[in-house]
């Protein structure tokens, strides 16, 4: 009796180690090829100095190891840069701005249908659930290690753009 209530304890414990690694880790995601990508005219690993020449009403601070970058509000249009590279790391928006172009290059942004994301970056995604965003497409690049999020809304359309460095950017979905 006792041996069947270890061996259960060790099975539930290594699923629950499986599950969290896949859910945590970009080694079971399928890989896009996101060299190309910006947003907003911005991309991943670019020098911050681009954020305060293309946007400079941009409010700034300056928080642990990141400088934050907004449009009038922290939560609508934020770019992150780490301060020891000097280079953004993390883009996010989730507030349609009409004075801003915020859409990636391949004029995907808010709005947007989930056809219109698979038509330009491809079906290679992982499917999410978020309690903060609910139902998110992911998509990974391992080589440049850039994640591409969209969150979808209930009719299928993109509420939300997160670009990200997956390896020096901690993002809390």
């Amino acid at each position: 009796m006792k041996r069947k209530f270890l061996v259960s304890i060790f099975v539930i414990i290594s699923l629950l180690a499986v599950f969290l690694l896949y859910r945590n880790t970009t080694l079971f995601d399928k890989n896009t090829d996101l060299s190309d990508l910006e947003f907003a005219g911005l991309s991943i690993h670019s020098d911050d100095k681009q954020v305060a020449h293309d946007y400079p009403d941009f409010y700034m601070t300056k928080k642990g190891k990141f400088k934050d970058y907004y449009y009038e509000d922290e939560n609508y249009f934020v770019v992150s840069s780490d301060k020891s590279t000097k280079k953004v790391v993390y883009i996010e928006n989730n507030q349609l701005i009409k004075e801003l172009n915020l859409k990636t290059n391949k004029n995907i942004g808010i709005g947007s249908t989930k056809e219109e994301v698979i038509s330009e970056y491809g079906d290679k995604y992982k499917k999410m659930s978020s309690d903060k965003y609910g139902k998110v497409m992911l998509y990974t690049d391992k080589n440049k290690h850039i994640n591409l999020a969209f969150s979808l809304n209930d009719k299928e359309k993109v509420s939300v753009v997160v670009v990200y460095d997956y390896k020096t950017y901690d993002y809390q979905w």
